[in-house]
């Protein structure tokens, strides 16, 4: 069924699969007034796409085109890690793994992180 990818359990065992996905699936959908604007912005701009999907595999993304597997994650300050003696931003563990998993079942993934859609939102 999948083009190009893995399952889960071929690296971690299916014992732990459940578990991982889990932590990258939706619980309860509480979108951000972030994610709102991002997906207003993109709906604007003609880029057609379902809000807050689950896919097949049970991750949660934040806007995707399914038949594409194509979706932006609005990544809020919860995805980041600050660096304090420089200032400089980074993506924490859980945000890059849900790329690499994602990216592994074909997915591709763009984010745009708040520091810089706020950045935009100011100098407009």
């Amino acid at each position: 069924k999948r083009e190009k990818g893995y399952k889960l359990s071929q690296f971690i065992g299916a014992t732990h699969e459940a578990k991982l996905q889990s932590a990258f699936t939706a619980r309860g959908v509480h979108p951000s007034r972030f994610q709102r604007d991002v997906s207003s912005s993109l709906l604007r701009l003609g880029w057609s796409h379902d809000f807050e999907c689950v896919t097949e595999d049970g991750f949660s993304l934040d806007m995707a085109q399914v038949s594409s597997k194509h979706a932006i994650e609005a990544d809020g300050p919860s995805h980041f890690l600050r660096n304090t003696s420089t200032g400089r931003w980074t993506e924490n563990g859980a945000t890059r793994l849900k790329s690499k998993l994602l990216a592994g079942l074909g997915w591709k993934i763009t984010r745009i992180p708040f520091f810089e859609w706020d950045s935009l939102s100011s100098e407009a």
